[in-house]
């Protein structure tokens, strides 16, 4: 039995297997299309979200939308994990607080508990906050109690980096969380540290992929730590990249949550320096 419990959301993209074997519990993200409600993580709703935003309609693929979820909703996923896990302590990791509400959610959740929950919030998204999280429940199944948890996930959080691929006129762009207006097809980002920053621009999937495996070998630490490789509809150029960047922990694809605010063709890697 784990002495603690995390709790993250399905924008992680954690593999089910996966989250089997550590004491970590994942709340479903919800997403609004077609007049529905749905939750995230099924392979019907990735195709179709994908069709819609694939769409020359805008109006079609302006109707999707994520729901984070909510405090009461962390604390039920809160509660599931201390009873499947038999833990005492929780830690809610989520995503960086500039790009998402789940920080303040997650911490008001913590304020509703009855028992001790912490929450980290990991400073990246997707793939990286994945490998944040699985430091922490690696951790945590040891046996390890909560200020250690704790301790782990920050350190991991500090180390998180990632740096991909996406199609000029993404939805990243969109947001505003990239500029826009180049007239190259492909852009390289980075995401560290609560921030996102455009490399380059560059004219082809094939450079982009190599900008990606330039980043990680010059941003990686020696020997290198952990490394996932994930993609938002895009598994060739994703296995490519982890065979260049092999051994890697995951080779993910988005769920449908997350693909909503990238769009597809999104491909990179993430890892602890």
């Amino acid at each position: 039995m784990a002495q603690t419990v995390l709790v993250t959301d399905s924008s992680t993209c954690l593999p089910e297997d996966l989250a089997e074997h550590v004491p970590v519990c994942i709340v479903p993200i919800m997403v609004h299309l077609d007049g529905r409600t749905w939750v995230d993580g099924s392979q019907e709703l990735l195709e179709r979200v994908y069709a819609a935003l694939e769409t020359e309609d805008p109006v079609a693929a302006d109707l999707i939308r994520s729901e984070p979820p909510s405090p009461p909703a962390y604390l039920r996923a809160v509660e599931a994990g201390r009873l499947r896990f038999g833990a005492r302590d929780a830690v809610i990791v989520t995503p960086a607080a500039e790009f998402t509400p789940m920080a303040a959610a997650a911490a008001a959740a913590a304020s509703l508990s009855d028992h001790p929950v912490g929450v980290v919030d990991s400073r990246t998204a997707a793939a990286a906050q994945a490998l944040v999280v699985l430091a922490g429940a690696r951790a945590a199944a040891r046996g390890a109690v909560a200020a250690e948890v704790l301790a782990e996930l920050e350190d991991a959080a500090r180390r998180a980096d990632l740096v991909a691929l996406v199609r000029s006129g993404s939805r990243l762009e969109q947001a505003g969380h990239l500029p826009g207006g180049s007239s190259v097809p492909h852009a390289v980002f980075r995401m560290r540290a609560g921030a996102i920053e455009t490399l380059e621009a560059v004219s082809s999937q094939e450079e982009g992929l190599e900008r990606v495996v330039s980043a990680w070998q010059a941003g990686a630490r020696s020997g290198g730590g952990e490394r996932a490789v994930f993609h938002a509809g895009a598994p060739e150029a994703a296995s490519w990249l982890a065979e260049r960047l092999e051994p890697v922990s995951l080779n993910v694809g988005f769920s449908a949550a997350m693909a909503i605010h990238t769009g597809p063709g999104v491909v990179g890697a993430a890892w602890l320096a």
